[in-house]
């Protein structure tokens, strides 16, 4: 009698081990619940009063770097939402309130952002001719950077040239922190301090190498908008002469910090030319609300070596705004510096 019941036993012995999916299955599966339990019980323990401000509360709950922008402010709250999902927390206890301040700390953040001041111009504002082979004209921008203010950080430059044909400013390039793939780093908002304006690359905008001059314009940005313009005139006509002594000596010329509400009156400029819709879907007025948003950008190349001695290897290093090699859309600029 006992031969005969063990083979009765064996299925049972067999189904009290599970299989493996369902064994790793139930691993992830806890995995998961202390993960939410400690992003819950992290959340909760975070107490406003006890942090310098507000926002450095919000800064801890949603794990974003003290001094945040708002890309990183909305990339926090992304990851905690999917995280205390209740798809996926279900009915955990505490759950609704961590995702209550979680909602409260991104609003926080926001609205600390909107304080910001405007950054300050630019300065040092100089030119040096690169190439004035007509056709593949190309001079190099160097300036330097507002002194740093925590209240109001430079996060993005812009470049613009005034048009003739159209009798005003429009941007040719925005450059931000980015990672270089030349230079196998990213490159910091403090290392772009230079541009190269190529003809070659600027095929929209004929009237611009047509001058005697060309004004140009640097200005900064934040979330809170954008600074007065930074302005030099350029000659164009004895860029042979100037190109043959080397770019090392930078020249000065009319530097200043301007609104562009002044673009239509610079020395040398025709008045406005009429244009075809199509030509003013790839061209677009930097006198546009500051706080509009720059479009999608796309690399530029790097610049040749800079004035002074300085290498300039910060010089486009960030993205461009242009169609095809031409003048693009507007990061927005303004009289008054905000507008």
């Amino acid at each position: 009698a006992p031969a005969a019941a063990a083979p009765a036993t064996a299925p049972a012995a067999a189904a009290a081990v599970p299989p493996p999916t369902a064994q790793a299955s139930s691993s992830t599966s806890t995995a998961v619940v202390q993960s939410v339990e400690a992003d819950i019980s992290r959340i909760l323990r975070l107490r406003r009063e006890t942090f310098t401000s507000s926002a450095s509360w919000g800064a801890a709950v949603l794990v974003v770097p003290a001094k945040f922008d708002t890309p990183a402010v909305q990339k926090g709250f992304r990851n905690l939402m999917k995280r205390l999902h209740p798809d996926k927390v279900g009915a955990f206890p505490s759950a609704a309130r961590a995702v209550e301040l979680v909602r409260e700390a991104r609003e926080v953040c926001e609205r600390s952002l909107l304080r910001l001041s405007l950054p300050r111009v630019p300065s040092g504002l100089s030119s040096a001719p690169l190439c004035a082979d007509v056709g593949r004209r190309q001079i190099l921008l160097t300036w330097d950077p507002p002194r740093e203010n925590p209240a109001a950080p430079v996060r993005r430059y812009v470049v613009a040239a005034v048009d003739p044909a159209y009798g005003r400013a429009l941007t040719i390039r925005t450059l931000e922190p980015d990672y270089d793939q030349e230079l196998h780093r990213f490159v910091s908002i403090s290392e772009l301090t230079s541009f190269v304006l190529a003809e070659e690359e600027l095929q929209k905008m004929p009237s611009l190498w047509q001058q005697s001059h060309a004004t140009l314009k640097i200005a900064a940005m934040n979330e809170a908008g954008q600074s007065e313009w930074a302005t030099i005139s350029v000659p164009l006509r004895h860029m042979q002469k100037a190109a043959a002594a080397g770019p090392g000596r930078p020249r000065s010329v009319a530097v200043g910090a301007s609104p562009s509400g002044s673009d239509a009156t610079q020395a040398g400029l025709d008045g406005p030319a009429s244009a075809s819709d199509d030509e003013d879907e790839d061209f677009e007025d930097v006198g546009s609300s500051a706080g509009d948003s720059p479009p999608s950008y796309f690399r530029p190349r790097r610049a040749a070596p800079g004035a002074g001695g300085r290498r300039a290897s910060s010089a486009g290093v960030g993205r461009r705004t242009s169609r095809a090699g031409g003048a693009g859309g507007g990061a927005g600029g303004g009289g008054g510096g905000g507008g």
